[in-house]
């Protein structure tokens, strides 16, 4: 059976629904040439106003070299349909395998027309190959790809292994309404807005690490399906991107924290050694989830940086596991 997986969900300006999904291509070991460059297996149907039922029936969306990855987004009054195209038969040159084309029309329901396409796979910019997923999004009033490459996985065990990270680039629609043909790189995107560090934040909104782990946490108060840091040892570290402390600074800095053996959270800015402006002594709270709130003062942490911590103790295994943070202000 095709088009019942890779789902995405649309809501236009008036609050109506739409699931579009599909993918494979049918002829099953052995596509003709015209089953792999019309599989016909997209689909797009009406939401009802609870988004679980369906208005109506579902439309072919009869997107060339079809292969998974539905998506929609809309942009000046026009609705884009993304897809990844096919890696199998004869490709013309405006339907290359492997990435990511697209699809215009005056409805989210159709018919739409096919534009061209705007990300290559992720193997032309990285290595590695593979299948091609990706989400477009407006945030603040631009826009945004994010997809994926195995580029952490090549990295730490070879080329083959298919595991995927993300990677995010900026989507820049042209004046006829063609999409400009994206440069996947690592630099990304930069920060859009200054982290707010009086606000408590999660352990595992992190920007960089160096060789830690996340895992389900039973952390009270936490966010739905909350995680938390955890294969914490000395010398690793996170961090996140540019914090605001302000004029005045901080004056504390607290954990929610749980451990059986105990260590210690240097606070630091800019980079792993950089000013030490606060350490907080983790002790052993009773179990690696028995959580306690633990604070400390800080010194010396004003004005826009980012903000490193440090885990550092002597025991070994697992010195901690840290679930959010908050610092206080002057």
């Amino acid at each position: 059976m095709y088009g019942f997986f890779d789902p995405a969900v649309f809501v236009d300006d008036d609050g109506t629904g739409y699931l579009y999904a599909g993918g494979g291509v049918p002829g099953g070991s052995n596509p003709t040439q015209g089953q792999w460059a019309n599989p016909k297996t997209a689909r797009v149907i009406k939401l009802g106003s609870d988004m679980t039922s369906v208005v109506g029936s579902a439309s072919t969306i009869d997107a060339p070299f079809m292969f998974e990855d539905s998506g929609l987004h809309k942009y000046n009054g026009t609705y884009y349909y993304f897809y990844c195209i096919n890696f199998g038969g004869t490709h013309p040159a405006d339907n290359p395998p492997g990435e990511i084309g697209y699809m215009t029309s005056s409805s989210p329901m159709g018919p739409f027309t096919y534009r061209g396409h705007f990300l290559k796979n992720p193997g032309a910019f990285f290595g590695g190959g593979g299948n091609n997923h990706h989400a477009v999004f407006n945030f603040k009033n631009e826009w945004y790809v994010v997809y994926h490459a195995q580029t952490v996985s090549s990295a730490l065990f070879g080329a083959g292994k298919g595991y995927r990270s993300p990677h995010i680039n900026k989507l820049v629609h042209n004046p006829d309404g063609s999409i400009q043909e994206v440069a996947a790189n690592y630099a990304g995107v930069t920060q859009r807005s200054n982290l707010n560090p009086y606000n408590r934040v999660e352990a595992e909104t992190f920007a960089w690490n160096g060789r830690i782990l996340t895992e389900k946490s039973t952390a009270p108060e936490g966010p739905v399906n909350n995680q938390h840091v955890t294969s914490i040892q000395n010398g690793d570290w996170i961090a996140v991107g540019n914090s605001d402390f302000g004029a005045g600074g901080a004056r504390t800095f607290k954990a929610n924290v749980a451990s059986t053996i105990g260590g210690k959270i240097e606070v630091r800015l800019d980079s792993a050694d950089g000013k030490l402006v606060g350490t907080l002594n983790v002790p052993s709270t009773g179990g690696a989830q028995t959580w306690r709130e633990i604070e400390t003062p800080v010194s010396g942490a004003t004005g826009v940086h980012k903000v490193f911590f440090v885990f550092t103790g002597t025991g070994t295994g697992n010195l901690l596991n840290f679930d959010y943070w908050q610092f206080t202000q002057r």
